[in-house]
C-alpha cells in the first residue's frame, strides 16, 4: 500500500490514508493508480499513432524541425519499433483487466488479495 501512496505523491496527488483505514479505501486507491497508469499508456499509444500518421507530411515536418524539443520527441516516437506499441497495448489491456477484476471482487464480495 505504501508503494501506491508514494506513486501518487510523486505525481502530485497527496492522499492521507491511515494504516487502519477500511479495505474499500485501499481498493479505491489501487484502482486510482491503475487508472492513472492506463491514461499514460493511452496517451503514449495515441502520440505514437499520430506521429506515424503525420511523419510523411512535409508541412508538419517543417514546423517540427524549427523546434528542438519537438524534433527530439518526434524522432523518439518515429524511431520506436512496433513491438513497443504492442507491448504498451498489452500492458494497457492488463491494467484495465486488473481494474475490472478488482471492481468485480468488490461488487461480489470475493477476496482479491
Amino acid at each position: 500500500m505504501e508503494f501506491f501512496l508514494t506513486f501518487l505523491k510523486s505525481i502530485g496527488i497527496f492522499v492521507n490514508v491511515p494504516e487502519n483505514s477500511s479495505p474499500i479505501l485501499k481498493l479505491f486507491i489501487i484502482i486510482l493508480v491503475l487508472g492513472i497508469i492506463s491514461l499514460f499508456y493511452i496517451f503514449n499509444i495515441i502520440v505514437y499513432l499520430l506521429i506515424i500518421y503525420y511523419s510523411n507530411n512535409e508541412k508538419i515536418l517543417s514546423i517540427v524541425s524549427k523546434h528542438k524539443y519537438l524534433l527530439k520527441i518526434f524522432n523518439f516516437y518515429r524511431n520506436t519499433q512496433i513491438f513497443y506499441l504492442i507491448l504498451e497495448f498489452a500492458l494497457l489491456i492488463g491494467n484495465v483487466g486488473l481494474m475490472t477484476w478488482f471492481s468485480y471482487c468488490f461488487v461480489t464480495g470475493v477476496a482479491f488479495l
